[in-house]
């Protein structure tokens, strides 16, 4: 079984509505002041992007997701929804995550000009070019920002969870499910998702 997918609305701009029947739904800024259905059929009333933001846990202006993310732990607002995040079954047991949010990207294969210039001094041979990963030092890794989450996860996908724990690309999948952890990804590319189990 995979991870269950959200709704397939941009989530960049994406706030979480509760609906009567316990369930969320996610909405966008341009849903404001319309109708959204939820899972259980009623039509839920969008407020205004205004009362959106206040509702998700957002000043009057933007903010960064961490800013976001520690103001709705704050509210009690986190963690969102009633569904697990593997399943999409009932749950309310959680998994924390640790997230250490690193701005720098992880490191990408050598550039297409590197590659042609290979090409061309090497009469068409390819020489294998090996970036070397930008090491840290602990002081550098102290300093960065860290935020622990929450996220809904049903107890039989613990251990699976802890099995991938070096899959940071799953734990990102996990984690972008909750659109402001989606968006705390997308702000921090090479950010390091540490489950705590």
């Amino acid at each position: 079984m995979g991870i269950a997918k959200g709704s397939p609305k941009d989530q960049r701009n994406s706030y979480i509505l509760p609906c009567e029947c316990g369930d969320a739904i996610t909405v966008v800024a341009s849903d404001a002041g319309e109708q959204s259905p939820c899972r259980c059929g009623r039509d839920i009333a969008v407020p205004p992007l205004s009362r959106l933001r206040t509702l998700n846990g957002e000043g009057a202006y933007e903010s960064s997701a961490l800013d976001r993310i520690r103001s709705m732990l704050a509210m009690g607002s986190l963690p969102a929804g009633h569904n697990c995040a593997i399943s999409n079954q009932p749950t309310e047991s959680c998994i924390e995550f640790e997230v250490i949010c690193d701005p720098l990207d992880p490191p990408a294969g050598p550039s297409p000009f590197l590659v042609m210039a290979s090409l061309l001094l090497t009469g068409g041979r390819m020489i294998i070019w090996r970036i070397p990963e930008r090491k840290r030092s602990q002081e550098e890794w102290d300093a960065l920002e860290r935020i622990r989450i929450p996220l809904l996860v049903s107890p039989k996908y613990h251990k699976r969870i802890k099995r991938r724990a070096k899959d940071q690309d799953y734990l990102r999948e996990l984690l972008a499910i909750v659109p402001v952890y989606a968006r705390l990804v997308r702000e921090y590319p090479g950010a390091r998702v540490v489950p705590v189990v």
